[in-house]
């Protein structure tokens, strides 16, 4: 009898140690709670039927309740789609701060970009593969942006007319795309390809 307590206070240890370090490498997120649930099922599992089996007059021994083989099996793929998934997260990161860093530094140079689209290799360097930047005007600095607003007040002041005029002029110009030189293009690549390590002929400005 005693033994038989010893063996199922052991079996209930092991689960509860297993189902703890589970709890701790599952990242943050909506699947974390229904895995809880599975482990405290699990460890239920290992208090209850040993004593089932006990009345049964079974000797409900851990390793006739438990396959082990199985068990491990499972947590190794548990392990992995965990891994798995915590590189997305990383890559996915990375990409979107890259993004923001890239559009930064066109921006420095004189230009407003539209989007950026990426290629990065799925290894663990995170190589940038290539490069699609779609540039939608030249940037606006402060300054002028002070003097264009000054310059619509003044509009509106001297003349309605006037103002309808320039509004109008401003939309044409809004609607028609942008596009940059190829001096201009090839200058960004130049500039890209220096900073982040990759040859201008992964990189496209359009």
């Amino acid at each position: 009898m005693i033994s038989w307590i010893s063996s199922w206070a052991q079996g209930i240890i092991i689960s509860v140690i297993i189902g703890s370090i589970i709890e701790m490498i599952l990242p943050e997120g909506s699947s974390k709670k229904y895995i809880k649930i599975v482990i405290g099922i699990f460890i239920l599992f290992t208090i209850v039927v040993p004593v089932i089996n006990k009345f049964k007059g079974n000797s409900g021994s851990m390793a006739s309740i438990i396959d082990f083989d199985k068990y491990s099996d499972s947590k190794e793929v548990v392990s992995t789609n965990l891994e798995k998934s915590n590189n997305f997260n990383i890559k996915q990161m990375y990409e979107t701060n890259l993004k923001v860093d890239i559009k930064s530094k066109i921006k420095s140079k004189g230009f407003e970009v539209q989007d950026v689209d990426l290629k990065i290799s799925d290894d663990e360097e995170y190589r940038i593969e290539s490069i699609d930047i779609t540039i939608s005007g030249e940037a606006v600095n402060e300054e002028d942006e002070k003097k264009q607003s000054k310059s619509n007040v003044i509009g509106i002041v001297d003349s309605i007319e006037k103002v309808s005029i320039e509004l109008s002029n401003k939309t044409t110009k809004q609607e028609k795309e942008y596009q940059i030189s190829n001096k201009n293009a090839n200058n960004l690549k130049e500039y890209l390809s220096n900073i982040y390590d990759i040859k201008t002929k992964n990189i496209l400005i359009h």
